[in-house]
């Protein structure tokens, strides 16, 4: 396992180098605690779960200075600022996934030889992301250009329009996650529909989408949004939400999706992104 920390300013630590730190102390790796609110009603046996929901993570690291301790350990203070955001990576042997973290202090443990510096960091939202976005195409064109290049007075095709059928957006964590959806039309589709077959909910727009234009849909929680996208422009379209849509997520493992519209299905070109989360490493 490979530990990284990256800073704002671009500055990198290689915690577990064994050259000039040493890892010795992680906490914080494991899955984080619920915290669950219970009630109780009057003369009735039990409790009953009234809200919950998981906290930020805290990760502590403890190095030991292997060499050249007074500089090494200006280096780990200019990296690990205090009250500054970075982000730690962990590339482990089948993956690689990070978190945003916040540094809360960078102590010098005293009276220890070896120096040993005690590092804790503060993660906001509780859940490890893969590094890499997982992408699916629910239609795609086959390129049938080529050379050495045979023209006819028929013409030459330049690809083949492959229509929309359903695919496994298949979340490998271990946390129900959001995930992007892009609708792009190479014909007027009429109220493009992206349905989980899984669940049986479904995201529809009431508009009609013109030749070349990208609506892009984002189901993560506190990014919920619709919106029309134009060059480096986004224009907001959540008013298109049709009424009894859901803005579904990506339960673990196995989610059915397709994508169709009421009208000109076969013109319309979805895309899927997400990034998997895992609750610990």
């Amino acid at each position: 396992m490979k530990i990284t920390f990256t800073n704002t300013q671009g500055q990198s630590c290689w915690i577990n180098d064994e050259v000039h730190f040493s890892l010795i102390g992680l906490t914080g790796f494991q899955p984080p605690k619920a915290n669950i609110l219970l009630g109780s009603l009057p003369g009735v046996d039990g409790s009953l779960i009234l809200h919950s929901k998981v906290e930020q993570r805290n990760i502590v690291l403890t190095l030991q200075i292997l060499h050249d301790g007074e500089s090494n350990r200006q280096k780990l203070n200019s990296i690990f600022k205090v009250n500054q955001p970075g982000q730690l990576k962990v590339e482990l042997s089948h993956h690689s996934v990070s978190i945003q973290a916040w540094v809360e202090s960078c102590e010098t443990l005293a009276m220890n030889w070896p120096l040993r510096v005690m590092i804790s960091l503060i993660c906001p939202q509780p859940y490890f992301e893969a590094e890499q976005w997982s992408q699916l195409e629910l239609a795609s064109i086959t390129p049938q250009f080529g050379f050495p290049l045979n023209l006819t007075q028929s013409g030459q095709p330049m690809g083949v329009l492959l229509l929309s059928t359903p695919v496994n957006a298949y979340n490998p964590g271990d946390i129900e996650i959001g995930f992007i959806c892009r609708f792009e039309c190479i014909t007027s589709v009429e109220n493009p529909k992206l349905i989980n077959l899984n669940t049986g909910e479904s995201i529809q727009l009431n508009i009609v989408m013109q030749a070349g234009q990208v609506i892009e849909i984002n189901t993560e929680i506190g990014q919920k949004r619709i919106e029309l996208l134009s060059g480096s422009d986004r224009l907001n379209l959540f008013n298109t939400l049709k009424i009894g849509s859901t803005f579904f997520r990506l339960k673990e493992k196995d989610n059915m999706i397709l994508a169709t519209s009421e009208l000109g299905s076969s013109g319309l070109m979805t895309e899927i992104l997400y990034r998997p989360k895992y609750s610990g490493v």
